[in-house]
């Protein structure tokens, strides 16, 4: 039997299969896909929707690590002079 120290909560094992690149573009090109096919006259700007996506989740993700890191939403001065 697995101990509960040793069991990973579920938004930490999101945030690790998250930060997979081929799961984020997988994600960007299903929601583009799911956009375009309910309104086909989306079809125009569906590299630009694909690029916007990809970048809005690579920045959700990225958020995601560091407050996972941080354990809380706010960010101290010390933790954003290591980003830096």
């Amino acid at each position: 039997m697995i101990e509960p120290k040793s069991r990973l909560s579920v938004s930490v094992r999101m945030i690790r299969v998250l930060r997979s690149k081929r799961i984020r573009l997988a994600f960007a090109t299903l929601i583009v896909s799911v956009l375009v096919l309910a309104i086909p006259e989306l079809e125009a700007i569906q590299d630009e929707m694909m690029m916007l996506i990809t970048a809005l989740l690579l920045a959700f993700v990225s958020d995601s690590v560091r407050v996972a890191r941080n354990g809380t939403g706010t960010t101290s001065e010390e933790s954003i002079d290591e980003e830096v």
